[in-house]
């Protein structure tokens, strides 16, 4: 290598050194430690320098070093063979981390070799510094592109930490009255409908009929609507709501917790008072002697 093309390759690398933004770096790979040696050199007779250092008359490696943006995903490897800038052009490779497709390296390769070889950089005095000077804010804006598609793709993969954690059921409850409830059929389809949808609570049977159940929300619901759907002699909805959280039971219902059939009212009161929910039936008027003539 003649001592001009290597003053010409260390002249062009001081001012690539220069032109490096706070966010970017250049480094040489393994073996090029003398050319790092001078280059970092900030010494005010530099160029001087180029003439006079005899181990750079002859040096032992292609010059070879990397061009980075901090935490890009992307960036470019460069060597500088032994006639450039005169004999030959710099080789130009883009690299890229495993999350880039290899498409996109493949575009942004064709992008390199298609400026290396316009005239605009190909035939500028320092090609490299010039390539940089076009490349390197380009490999900052994808790389700026890439994280937030990133950060989108890992949002929609992971669900948030909200959505992962197990959602608790609500808790809700539901009371019916009725004239009476004698039907075989319609105590069996409420059994069956209250183990189909995990419910808890009771049957009243005979003058008036009564029904109450406990679940989760959607059970509860389904089953109100069972029943609604059923023929019914004055059957009144009192309400389906969430139970409050001062009544709720750590087991549900506790030793209740199965459909159950009641006879009287005396034992609807019973029953709601074991779980401090007897004011619900109180209010509608079963156990306050309205409807207990016959069934207290």
């Amino acid at each position: 290598m003649s001592s001009a093309t290597v003053a010409a390759q260390l002249a062009e690398l001081r001012l690539v050194f220069a032109s490096l933004l706070p966010d970017e770096s250049l480094n040489f790979a393994d073996g090029a430690e003398e050319w790092r040696a001078f280059v970092e050199d900030d010494g005010d007779n530099a160029t001087a320098t180029l003439t006079v250092l005899p181990s750079f008359s002859s040096p032992t490696t292609d010059c070879r070093f990397e061009v980075k943006v901090r935490n890009a995903p992307m960036w470019l490897e460069i060597e500088l063979p032994r006639l450039y800038p005169t004999g030959t052009s710099a080789l130009v490779s883009v690299k890229v981390n495993d999350d880039v497709e290899r498409r996109e390296q493949e575009k942004w390769q064709a992008i390199v070799k298609e400026l290396l070889s316009d005239s605009c950089v190909g035939r500028e005095e320092h090609p490299i510094l010039e390539l940089l000077s076009i490349v390197l804010p380009q490999i900052r804006d994808f790389h700026e592109t890439h994280t937030v598609k990133a950060q989108a793709q890992a949002a929609q993969a992971s669900p948030s930490e909200s959505a992962s954690k197990p959602k608790t059921p609500v808790i809700h409850h539901a009371l019916f009255t009725s004239h009476h409830l004698i039907s075989s059929d319609k105590r069996r389809s409420m059994q069956k409908w209250a183990s189909d949808l995990s419910l808890q609570g009771f049957a009243k049977v005979g003058y008036p009929g009564a029904i109450y159940c406990e679940g989760e929300e959607e059970n509860v619901e389904e089953f109100v609507s069972n029943v609604k759907a059923m023929q019914w002699l004055n059957l009144h909805l009192w309400f389906a709501e969430p139970v409050p959280n001062h009544l709720l039971q750590p087991e549900g219902l506790g030793a209740s917790k199965a459909w159950t059939e009641l006879e009287r009212v005396g034992d609807v009161l019973r029953y709601m008072q074991k779980l401090g929910r007897e004011e619900f039936v109180l209010d509608v008027g079963l156990g306050s002697g309205r409807n207990n003539n016959a069934n207290s």
